[in-house]
């Protein structure tokens, strides 16, 4: 088995900064890693992001951790490391399955708060399908993101409406994660109940409670 970081978007031969400990622990573990340049893979070209890469003699998996991903780079990716013998253990299809939070609800409903979406298709609809699905949460406070994440450090504007019920509020909340995800927004919208935990402190710039 392989462990598969990204490297230094300014250095391919080395690690990026945020994974370093982790990379360097692993190889004090003895585990085998490569790296692989996030920044070919998204400018189209797999093969030079994988260049540095063996090929290896028998079948191997892979993990990969690093900066998330679209699911179409993930594919060209996997499908690049084929070639050469390498097999990431997550298929595209599992990697689709557990990236877009809708598709994987059902198997982890009864561990996570109660949570609803709409497809981007729906959202063009108006306000009014929202405001009928997020009738299920009364006037309690929920969380919003879309189908892979959300802008959580922009609490107060983008992600948490303290009362379900308020039409102006969901509007203004929904607006403003809707338009500053813009091209990268991912499926729709999820709309999940607020759970409050042991309170310790406020993020000092975004106000997200850290509990």
């Amino acid at each position: 088995m392989k462990l598969l970081f990204c490297s230094d978007p300014l250095n391919d031969r080395q690690v990026d900064p945020e994974y370093e400990m982790e990379y360097n622990m692993a190889k004090e573990l003895s585990i085998p890693v490569e790296l692989v340049s996030l920044e070919s893979l998204l400018e189209g070209n797999s093969s030079k992001a994988i260049k540095r890469i063996p090929t290896s003699e028998s079948q191997e998996t892979v993990i990969y951790r690093g900066w998330m991903m679209k699911p179409a780079y993930y594919e060209q990716l996997y499908n690049a490391l084929t070639i050469k013998n390498l097999f990431l253990i997550n298929s595209p299809e599992a990697y689709v399955y557990g990236h877009y939070f809708p598709n994987s609800y059902e198997v982890i409903q009864a561990a996570t708060p109660l949570s609803i979406w709409l497809d981007i298709e729906s959202l063009h609809e108006g306000l009014e399908p929202i405001h009928e699905k997020l009738n299920v949460f009364g006037s309690r406070p929920i969380i919003i993101k879309d189908y892979v994440k959300s802008r959580k450090h922009e609490w107060e504007e983008a992600c948490y409406i303290p009362d379900a019920s308020d039409k102006h509020q969901v509007q203004y909340v929904v607006g403003n994660l809707i338009e500053r995800q813009g091209e990268e927004l991912s499926g729709g919208v999820v709309f999940r109940e607020y759970i409050e935990l042991e309170h310790l402190s406020k993020h000092p710039k975004s106000g997200m409670p850290l509990e």
